[in-house]
């Protein structure tokens, strides 16, 4: 995302207010584009731990289309990512559970293929503690090369996978062919769920089942693994 409309940011903000953060969260902008999203993020989260990535380097690298532009200075982030590295996919992958207090994603899955948005999205939900805020649009919203940026093209407008993906997502709100939807990470005290792994003199076939495990659909932090040696 280049840079997005100021009701849609606010309403992106009031979503991640509503997720119980806290003084001092860690808050991802993937795919932070401008960071004006980033900008106000900032603003409503002061002592916020704020990290941002995106695909495009002159995003991040360009200061003379920054200014240009009026973007706001990249200072405000603590953490910044970009180019291969700052691949949203690619990131989450390397991320841990619990890395991350919120992810927002906004006007960023419709510049990916419907496969790779929704497995971006299921990553991103594993990971967060408190929840995952995403602006996508809900009507037909087509968009081309942005600053000769061949990844500001929209892909696709709802695909059919993302109404299940969809069911579970609160609307928090929206107009002009966008909305915004939150998934908000369940508050359990305890596991659903306990993984119990009998083993001895088993390193390497541990390691694999351990991170089989890890790599399952159900967020991590839902389950605990218990390994008795």
């Amino acid at each position: 995302m280049a840079r997005s409309r100021a009701e849609t940011r606010q309403t992106m903000v009031d979503a991640l207010q509503g997720l119980g953060l806290g003084t001092h969260p860690r808050i991802l902008d993937g795919g932070m584009g401008a960071g004006c999203l980033g900008a106000e993020i900032r603003a409503a989260f002061p002592g916020a731990e704020l990290t941002g990535t995106d695909l495009w380097l002159r995003f991040l690298c360009d200061p003379v289309c920054r200014e240009t532009e009026g973007w706001p200075s990249l200072s405000l982030y603590d953490t910044l990512t970009g180019g291969r590295d700052g691949d949203l996919l690619r990131f989450l992958t390397r991320a841990k559970v619990g890395d991350y207090d919120a992810i927002v994603m906004g006007d960023v899955l419709e510049h990916m293929r419907p496969e790779t948005a929704l497995e971006v999205l299921r990553r991103a939900q594993s990971i967060a503690t408190r929840g995952v805020v995403v602006n996508i649009p809900i009507a037909d919203f087509p968009q081309r090369e942005v600053w000769d940026n061949e990844h500001e093209v929209h892909q696709w407008w709802k695909p059919r996978e993302w109404w299940e993906a969809e069911q579970a997502a609160t609307y928090a709100g929206g107009g002009n062919g966008v909305g915004t939807l939150v998934w908000k990470t369940p508050n359990y005290t305890d596991p659903l769920l306990s993984v119990v792994i009998p083993t001895f003199n088993r390193k390497r076939q541990l390691d694999l089942c351990i991170r089989s495990l890890l790599r399952t659909e159900a967020p991590p932090f839902r389950f605990e693994i218990i390994v008795v040696d």
